[in-house]
């Protein structure tokens, strides 16, 4: 008796799928939130802007935090990715009818696209956590 191939729900997460499409460009988006508004007040916590260098203000580690945060963040989401992509690429190669192969296409492009997603979003907070550290705070 043959054993049929696994099937294409079993290989492809669509939680995991879901994740590397959006946890990317959310990690950035809630960097780039919190980030600005604690960098703000680093630098504005009353009514007169500090003429002095924030750099060790309580609010710089927060900020290097939630950047390294969400660097790991997108990392896993880029991760999650591939590891659908090659699911789904499996898939096709193992999947039998036209319809499986179909389905997992999508999929493959879905996660083809999770993938660049998470990398460029990856890439955009790591140049902002570089720009954080590298130029001074409270310049006035």
């Amino acid at each position: 008796m043959p054993t049929r191939p696994r099937r294409y729900r079993a290989q492809v997460s669509l939680t995991f799928l879901f994740f590397g499409l959006v946890a990317g460009p959310f990690a950035w988006y809630a960097q780039l939130l919190l980030t600005y508004s604690l960098a703000s007040h680093s630098c504005f916590p009353s009514t007169t802007p500090l003429v002095t260098s924030a750099a060790f203000h309580p609010a710089w580690v927060a900020i290097l935090v939630i950047n390294l945060i969400a660097i790991a963040l997108s990392l896993a989401a880029a991760v999650s990715s591939y590891a659908n992509r090659r699911a789904a690429q499996d898939g096709e190669v193992k999947g039998a009818g036209e319809n499986v192969a179909r389905v997992e296409g999508r999929s493959r492009f879905l996660a083809n696209w999770g993938g660049m997603a998470a990398l460029g979003f990856c890439a955009a907070t790591l140049f902002d956590t570089i720009a954080f550290v590298m130029v001074p705070s409270c310049l006035g």
